[in-house]
């Protein structure tokens, strides 16, 4: 009895191995891929901005933000175009500011000489729109610390204050969340809800200098 039970067993060990289904290499490679979230491309979209601005525009920035005078923020609607391989920039204006009155056209001033010349690069998947706008907040006057904040915000995950920027920047962006239109940190510059869809278009991103997206709805 004993080794009859063994031998049954045996038998049912094989059957169970030749019957199981195997998963072929074919197979393996139509299994669903771990995407990044919403957020995390929000936070990336952010230090790539954040990169361009720090090495491109700063350095430029620095001496004649100076003379802006008052203490606040102050945000800058940026309007760049697809030139060949680079974003360039179109056209600036001030999307609001808390800076005393008249200063924000210095602020601009500033900004308008410091972009000049400058570009960041079209990535893959972005050859198809032909405007990339841009809000981004600037503290007034500049930070002492300037170096170490940048260094903070490269390192960071983000997720932390609130608004775009973890320091109240409102969300100046679009996109269609169950055929509505709806504010968000990144997404798209115009929206526009019709019978039977929503429809987006143009890329854009709001944040800050030196903070990424903390509490508002992100796409």
């Amino acid at each position: 009895m004993r080794r009859l039970s063994r031998s049954i067993g045996v038998a049912l060990s094989v059957l169970l191995l030749t019957s199981a289904p195997r998963q072929t290499p074919q197979a393996a490679e139509r299994q669903p891929t771990t995407q990044p979230s919403a957020f995390a491309r929000t936070i990336a979209t952010q230090k790539r901005l954040n990169r361009y601005f720090h090495a491109a525009v700063v350095p430029k920035l620095r001496a004649c933000w100076n003379r802006v005078q008052g203490a606040g923020t102050v945000a800058i609607e940026f309007t760049y175009a697809r030139a060949g391989s680079g974003w360039v920039p179109e056209r600036l204006g001030v999307h609001r500011s808390t800076l005393p009155r008249g200063q924000e056209a210095v602020a601009l001033q500033c900004m308008q000489d410091s972009v000049r010349a400058t570009s960041f690069p079209v990535e893959q998947g972005e050859a198809a729109q032909s405007k990339f706008v841009v809000t981004w907040s600037f503290p007034v006057p500049w930070p002492a610390d300037a170096s170490a904040r940048a260094s903070a915000m490269f390192s960071s995950k983000g997720g932390t204050g609130t608004g775009c920027d973890g320091h109240g920047m409102p969300a100046t962006c679009l996109t269609c969340s169950n055929y509505q239109c709806i504010r968000v940190c990144i997404g798209k510059q115009e929206c526009t809800q019709a019978q039977g869809g929503c429809f987006a278009r143009d890329y854009c991103a709001s944040g800050g200098l030196n903070g990424l997206a903390g509490g508002m709805v992100m796409y």
